[in-house]
């Protein structure tokens, strides 16, 4: 039998999710079988958190769906020219992210909602 990949999620805001009988809410984090990650990604629920040693394209793609998981409303995660701050995806990402990272994931942001628009 073919072990199931687990990854690690958390719980986008304004979002409460029932996860192997436990309550979650809005920033908690727990493993969550990757298939189902996926789904609930595609729905808003959840984002992937970043693991150790991702680089590249997979990690601006991280990045890019924790960006969709932050709080519009909440100013304090974004800067004054509309983009997340750095401190605000450290948060979630629980890993250092530099300017440049979070400039090259919000032009993949960008484009991403422009897809699904």
């Amino acid at each position: 039998m073919e072990e199931k990949k687990m990854v690690k999620v958390g719980v986008a805001q304004g979002v409460t999710l029932w996860h192997n009988n436990e309550r979650l809410g809005p920033g908690q984090e727990c493993d969550m079988e990757h298939q189902e990650a996926l789904q609930r990604q595609k729905t808003g629920h959840v984002y992937l958190v970043a693991p150790e040693g991702v680089a590249g394209e997979e990690r601006l793609t991280l990045l890019a769906n924790l960006i969709k998981g932050l709080d519009p409303e909440e100013t304090k995660l974004w800067t004054s020219e509309g983009k997340p701050t750095t401190t605000a995806l450290e948060a979630v990402s629980k890993r250092p992210v530099s300017a440049n990272d979070r400039d090259q994931a919000w032009e993949h942001y960008q484009t991403m909602i422009q897809g699904e628009g």
